[in-house]
């Protein structure tokens, strides 16, 4: 039988306190990441309405939903990995460098109406995902998998994205 003192108690307290900390910190990201992207983003803008789109072009609201899907994986996922304390720096860079490429796509595509810009933006992102999947590959491979539908929509995207730049010659 086990009996935890006052100091070990203590500590196990504060090392739980240590990880709701980090946990709220991967939240807050995940949600000025989507906050940001979609300030970005204005699907009724002449420049955006005036686009031939790819005939595979989801309607609008599919955007929602996948997004309304991949944002809280990634937060679970990265609350998992922080919580197995298995966060490397590589792995905390990685993502911050999503992040703001997310966040610079949406601007590029739709604030400076740049499809190109925002293709290459997208294809470094799409490497970021591949370097983020082999990290968490690393740590457990489950994590890897439960990163996949995110690599699959960053693909999806950059065919869309191509598509719009295809159809649309400056």
């Amino acid at each position: 039988m086990c009996i935890l003192t006052k100091k070990d108690l203590f500590a196990k307290i504060v090392k739980s306190q240590k990880k709701i900390i980090k946990i709220l910190i991967v939240i807050i990201f995940y949600a000025a990441v989507a906050f940001l992207g979609a300030s970005f983003t204005d699907i009724s803008s002449d420049w955006y309405t005036s686009l031939i789109l790819p005939a595979v072009q989801p309607p609008p609201a599919a955007f929602m939903y996948v997004w309304a899907f991949i944002y809280p994986l990634l937060t679970v996922l990265t609350s998992l990995v922080i919580i197995n304390e298995s966060f490397s720096n590589r792995l905390r860079n990685l993502l911050l460098a999503y992040g703001i490429l997310n966040i610079l796509w949406s601007y590029a595509f739709f604030t400076m109406q740049n499809p190109f810009g925002s293709i290459i933006i997208l294809a470094v992102l799409l490497f970021i995902g591949y370097l983020i999947y082999k990290e968490l590959e690393k740590i457990k491979p489950l994590y890897s998998y439960l990163f996949i539908p995110y690599l699959v929509w960053l693909t999806f995207s950059l065919f869309l994205n191509y598509g719009v730049l295809f159809l649309n010659p400056v």
